[in-house]
């Protein structure tokens, strides 16, 4: 577990992709630098380019909201927003995609919903 366990909010606080393993189906505050990555197919096409928290050291990235649903990226302005700076993001845990969406066929950490997200202190 990282030095700091819990956010402010009493929710456990995850700093690597082991940590968020741990709290998958759970609320979990993601501390890491936001940014946009690009997900790609089998036959390496773009599916999609999509926000990600990254974990310090560049040790993986938690997708943020379903990127399986394109309707709930973000407007571009959220993007700028938060790009490139160090953000605390709490919400619930997923380690694969919903059943029911077209494009399920890799597994992604993902947290959705978003229920806060902020600069990290």
């Amino acid at each position: 577990m990282s030095n700091n366990a819990t956010s402010d909010e009493g929710h456990a606080r995850c700093t690597t992709v082991a940590e968020a393993r741990a709290r998958l189906g759970q609320v979990c505050t993601v501390v890491g630098t936001y940014q946009l990555e690009e997900f790609t197919s089998k036959k390496a096409e773009v599916f999609r380019t999509w926000p990600v928290v990254v974990f310090p050291g560049d040790a993986g990235t938690v997708a943020l909201e379903s990127l399986w649903d394109e309707s709930k990226l973000p407007d571009p302005a959220e993007i700028e927003r938060w790009r490139g700076r160090t953000v605390e993001v709490t919400g619930k845990l997923h380690g694969s995609p919903p059943s029911e969406e077209r494009f399920n066929n890799f597994s992604q950490l993902t947290i959705s919903p978003v229920d806060a997200i902020r600069l990290a202190p």
